[in-house]
């Protein structure tokens, strides 16, 4: 009698192993299987997937197009206005026109002035010239906030009101308009500057190649590009350049109005202070005609 018994046969007649089984019987079986799985009746149709992907890709383009154009766009009013290197609050009060230069004779050909010319700031020394240069200079002198100075706030050297009310500033155009106050002086310097002595002469002509000097980087900067269009003219073969087109102006009234709001008077009592000095408009303090040295650099004095 065999020392063995019989093991009885389980309901599956294979064994399936643990791993690894490659027969190509269960391969067909699990397609069966497959085959024999309901369908997600959620599933979308090939086709209408396809759609769907064309949509979702379209729509993406799409979105991309209108970022671009907005960003060009931000980049175009950049260009306009400056804002993006712009440290100066009078930033806001920033808008353009189109306009013409009005570029009529100064002199008449008997060498009299054009009476017809508007304006009153060329031409030789009078009364009415220097108001005018006045009255073109008012509000040079403005007041700015802490907040307002961006990357200057830290700067300890910047000269603080005496009365809290912010600290002594100017806008660069002003500084332009001086350049060019100076360089009229200098060509009547005989009548604005003829009690100077020698040296102060040579200071005077060195100021006056400074204001040329930030004219010329001052025009580069804002690089106007009108152009002027040549023409042959009657009385010499010269090509004649003349300036027709519209330029893109700042709109001086809208500045003048921010300007005019923050303006003060420089010479009122106690409300410049020099540390060491006091206040420098008072007692035996003057100006100096020929502009203020300091080393290298040639500044210009506040209503000078």
């Amino acid at each position: 009698m065999s020392r063995f018994s019989k093991v009885e046969q389980s309901d599956y007649s294979v064994q399936e192993p643990l791993v690894g089984r490659t027969d190509s019987h269960d391969q067909y079986g699990e397609d069966r299987q497959e085959l024999q799985r309901p369908r997600d009746t959620h599933q979308y149709p090939r086709e209408t997937r396809q759609i769907l992907f064309m949509i979702l890709h379209i729509s993406c383009v799409a979105f991309n197009v209108l970022v671009f154009i907005h960003y060009f766009g931000l980049i175009r009013a950049e260009s306009r206005t400056g804002w993006q290197s712009s440290l100066s609050p009078a930033q806001s009060a920033i808008r353009y026109e189109q306009r013409l230069f009005e570029l009529g004779s100064i002199y008449l050909p008997n060498g009299t002035l054009n009476p017809t010319k508007p304006g009153d700031i060329i031409g030789d020394p009078r009364p009415s010239l220097d108001d005018a240069w006045n009255a073109l200079m008012r509000g040079q002198n403005v007041r700015v906030t802490k907040d307002e100075l961006g990357t200057f706030s830290e700067d300890d050297s910047l000269i603080e009101l005496a009365d809290g009310s912010g600290y002594y500033a100017s806008l660069a155009v002003f500084h332009g308009l001086h350049c060019v106050q100076r360089l009229h002086h200098f060509i009547h310097k005989d009548f604005y500057y003829d009690d100077m002595s020698d040296d102060d002469l040579r200071r005077l002509k060195h100021h006056t190649e400074h204001c040329l000097d930030w004219l010329r980087q001052s025009i580069q900067c804002n690089g106007d590009p009108t152009l002027l269009l040549y023409h042959w003219g009657t009385e010499h073969p010269l090509p004649l350049a003349k300036d027709d087109g519209k330029h893109q102006c700042v709109d001086w009234d809208h500045l003048r109005e921010w300007v005019d709001q923050r303006t003060f008077n420089m010479f009122e009592p106690g409300l410049l202070v020099h540390p060491i000095y006091g206040d420098p408009f008072q007692g035996d303090h003057v100006g100096d005609k020929a502009g203020i040295s300091d080393g290298e650099s040639l500044l210009h004095s506040g209503g000078s």
